[in-house]
């Protein structure tokens, strides 16, 4: 049974989250936490504290009672905790299978995506963080978008990625984009037949990386696309439609260094679907 820990705080940004794992429970055996992260320590001592606290409280039985009314057969639990936020969620992933967010686009010049806190979070957590736009609504099925680097292959991620197609009877889409810089890109244009040795070498190792998914999920539906082209952007507009993006994060150094690529921040700031950050 897989065990899901959805944070609350509640702003709007919470409803989709809610509804996405409402979805979720209905197909597929699960445990959910409603969660939130009461940092007290703001709000100094005494009675505010104990205001404070009671109105966390408040928003995660909101939660719980919503969940367990739509979806009757789950086992749904909450919890206070205290704290930071990341060191939380961070604490609470060790328990967990997927972590589940929400999040809000900015409506200022200055913050035109959505808010840095999951990317944050994302960076720090033991299993996967799926983060919910606000306002998403599921409609009909779209692919299960995966995004992979060929030189740096990531089995976790991908068997996460396939499991979450196969789970909702759809398809994995795999997408690669592949570019130099712009400086060199310069160069190369002068010599077509490097260039070329480039591209064909890129293909050679998207298709050994799609035979061998292929190979250990012979029952599900694979797509793929190899594009030249920035990698974010690429991602990001085969994403717009899908049911799920997955990217993978990569560890540096200790248990707890990890740090986010260029396209997984990214995505994180575009969010054109929900977004799941997999540790490698």
């Amino acid at each position: 049974m897989e065990k899901i820990i959805i944070a609350v705080d509640g702003e709007p940004s919470c409803e989709a989250a809610i509804g996405w794992v409402i979805e979720r429970s209905r197909r597929r055996p699960t445990s959910v936490e409603v969660t939130t992260v009461a940092e007290l320590a703001t709000y100094g001592g005494g009675m505010m504290v104990d205001d404070v606290e009671a109105a966390y409280s408040a928003v995660v039985r909101e939660a719980v009672e919503r969940i367990s009314t739509a979806s009757p057969t789950t086992t749904v639990t909450s919890r206070v905790r205290r704290g930071q936020v990341r060191v939380e969620l961070a604490r609470a992933s060790e328990d967990a299978d997927v972590i589940v967010l929400g999040t809000a686009r900015h409506r200022t010049v200055e913050h035109g995506g959505y808010g840095a806190l999951p990317a944050r979070i994302a960076t720090v957590t033991d299993c996967p963080v799926i983060v919910i736009p606000q306002g998403w609504v599921s409609g009909d099925a779209g692919p299960v978008v995966l995004g992979i680097d060929v030189q740096h292959p990531q089995p976790g991620v991908e068997s996460f990625a396939a499991r979450e197609a196969a789970a909702a009877g759809g398809v994995l889409r795999v997408v690669h984009a592949w570019g130099v810089p712009t400086w060199l890109a310069v160069v190369l244009f002068a010599h077509p037949s490097v260039w070329r040795e480039v591209g064909e070498t890129v293909e050679e190792k998207f298709a050994d990386h799609l035979t061998r998914i292929r190979r250990d999920r012979p029952a599900l539906i694979i797509t793929e696309l190899l594009r030249e082209g920035p990698t974010s952007r690429v991602v990001e507009e085969e994403a717009a439609g899908a049911q799920l993006l997955v990217l993978g994060r990569k560890a540096h150094g200790s248990m707890r260094d990890y740090a986010l690529g260029s396209t997984a921040h990214d995505a994180l700031i575009a969010m054109p679907c929900p977004v799941a950050i997999v540790p490698a």
